[in-house]
């Protein structure tokens, strides 16, 4: 068996995403409509007073995430 290196503690230099996780992005907030996990609280509440503004914004849960499967099968067909 091969011995593996040590792992290399982590470099703070390397440039680390700041994820903003105190603002709302789209994506988290789309994430919440398809009732996905990876959200935060600021995410959930723009989300629900998108919601509170728009009432028809999603139709339906079911039809949020029915969407990655459409465009995937209309990019296939092509």
């Amino acid at each position: 068996m091969i011995p593996l290196p040590a792992p290399t503690p982590p470099d703070p230099a390397v440039h680390r995403p700041d994820l903003h996780l105190d603002r709302p992005h789209s994506a988290r907030m789309y994430g919440y409509y398809a009732d996905g996990k990876n959200n935060y609280p600021v995410d959930r509440e723009a989300a629900e007073r998108a919601l509170s503004a728009f009432p028809n914004l999603l139709g339906s849960r079911a039809a949020v995430r029915s969407i990655p499967g459409v465009v995937f099968s209309s990019a296939h067909s092509e």
